[in-house]
């Protein structure tokens, strides 16, 4: 259930930056939820369900609006593995380290984008991507980075909880079972 959840929470949040959000470009920029979104879970729920949650937003994006299918599916699900890794080092209470990590994994996947979008292309203009693309990006990102994660550490809180309280009474249901 928790799994069903956060998919369909996932993919609602693909819909809204495609479509609400999108019309709040700055500059041609748009915030990336998609992120803010795989890099929360994972920091909140773990490795696995960053994974997971990565892997079907970025094939969500790939199917919807690319037409090469696996990129952005293979980037978010590398970026949710690594972010449920750093989990461990990072205290989700302190939520200024949560927000300078965000930040720093929208740079790192503005930079790899860059590399494998544009500079194998040929544009090696680095200053001008990192100037006009890359950190406007972050910096717009960052207005939501926030909100969102209290909202999904809030729904994974509520998750997690439910799950708890469903494995206690079907564990009470059980010893019922053995005891009669």
């Amino acid at each position: 259930m928790k799994k069903i959840i956060l998919l369909f929470l996932s993919f609602l949040i693909v819909i809204l930056e495609s479509t609400l959000i999108s019309h709040f470009r700055i500059g041609g920029i748009v915030p990336n939820l998609t992120l803010i979104t795989v890099m929360s879970v994972a920091l909140c729920d773990g490795s696995k369900s960053g994974r997971h949650i990565g892997f079907f937003m970025g094939l969500t994006q790939d199917v919807l609006f690319f037409r090469s299918i696996g990129y952005y599916a293979l980037l978010y699900y590398l970026l949710g593995h690594i972010s449920g890794i750093a989990r461990r080092g990072i205290r989700r209470s302190n939520l200024t380290s949560l927000f300078l990590f965000i930040i720093i994994g929208d740079l790192s996947y503005g930079l790899v984008n860059y590399v494998f979008l544009a500079f194998l292309r040929g544009h090696t203009d680095l200053p001008y991507y990192l100037h006009k693309i890359i950190i406007p990006e972050a910096a717009y990102t960052s207005f939501f980075i926030l909100p969102l994660y209290c909202f999904l550490a809030w729904v994974c809180r509520i998750l997690e909880h439910l799950r708890i309280k469903d494995a206690i009474s079907h564990d009470l249901m059980r010893r019922e079972e053995v005891e009669s």
